[in-house]
């Protein structure tokens, strides 16, 4: 299969690091036997538009970083049938494609297609055309990070890696303060935490017994709820609707625990602080299969196994 990433910024062949999804995703492709990266259009099975790409030039935030060349190649290509639009915007809307060409290109994905009222999630949105949901996965740097990360004791029985931002996680930081015992609650960024693994970060997931998540307030999905999952740690993260909806499905109280409410949330903490061979289980059966089957690279099989040739 020959497939054309489109890639459309000045002085850049192909997405480096910082750009995250589109690196995983076009590295990915780049190991792949059977699929032959090409440069154009023409000679192109299929073209892949990650993010916006594909109505790019009315993005404002991109426009002095396009090549001209390229956005003319795009407003005049008319093979419809070729187009792979990978989605992983915050917003729930379809504006990656005008109106007008959305029921002609072949495949859309989408990671955010989750109304929600207050923070929590209410139902899947129905769109004019098929959406095919798609969700976030590891990181390929966090994996290897991970696997060179010498562990050599728990620093904290609990932690939470925010302490705001609305929904639950302007609430949980509360509920999580409450345990009397060793904990972390609070933000740890680095300059480019799309481009690189933030080893203090990853040090506090990886060195706590549980770990509280919450997605935010107006969309499902962030990387956070991935790297918990890699660490091989009891994850506990509010419910969520999209990950019951795909073919391998993240199972409560099999790979991680879902709370509905934050009386829930002291409760479920509580709980398996106590009850350590379950938690134990729990997190381990969570990592296994997460690595399995959520890493990016599974994300660009899933996207090769709905397109034919």
């Amino acid at each position: 299969m020959k497939i054309y990433f489109f890639w459309p910024f000045k002085n850049q062949n192909k997405p480096e690091s910082g750009s995250t999804e589109s690196y995983e995703f076009y590295t990915a492709l780049e190991k792949m036997e059977d699929i032959k990266l090409v440069s154009s259009f023409n000679e192109a099975d299929f073209i892949i538009y990650m993010m916006d790409l594909y109505n790019c030039y009315n993005m404002s935030h991109y426009n002095n970083n396009l090549n001209i060349e390229d956005i003319i190649n795009l407003k005049n290509n008319k093979e419809y049938k070729k187009t792979i639009v990978i989605d992983y915007n915050d917003w729930i809307d379809t504006r990656n494609v005008p109106e007008d060409k959305l029921m002609l290109i072949n495949k859309y994905f989408k990671r955010s297609m989750v109304k929600k009222e207050k923070g929590i999630s209410k139902e899947i949105i129905k769109y004019s055309r098929e959406i095919i949901p798609i969700l976030y996965g590891i990181r390929s740097d966090f994996i290897e990070y991970d696997k060179k990360f010498e562990f050599i004791n728990y620093n904290y029985d609990i932690c939470c890696m925010f302490n705001g931002g609305g929904g639950f996680r302007s609430i949980i930081p509360n509920i999580v303060n409450k345990y009397q015992g060793k904990k972390f609650i609070g933000r740890v960024d680095c300059a480019n935490r799309y481009g690189v693994v933030n080893t203090e970060y990853f040090k506090i997931l990886k060195t706590s017994k549980i770990i509280v998540t919450a997605n935010p307030p107006n969309w499902e999905g962030d990387f956070r709820l991935w790297e918990a999952l890699l660490m091989g740690n009891l994850v506990l993260c509010d419910k969520m609707l999209l990950p019951s909806k795909i073919k391998y499905p993240l199972e409560n109280k099999k790979h991680l625990v879902y709370y509905s409410n934050p009386q829930e949330l002291e409760y479920l903490i509580n709980y398996y602080m106590n009850n350590e061979t379950e938690r134990n289980k729990i997190a381990k059966e969570g990592r296994d299969y997460c690595l399995k089957y959520h890493k990016f690279s599974d994300r660009v099989l899933e996207i090769l196994s709905n397109i034919k040739i």
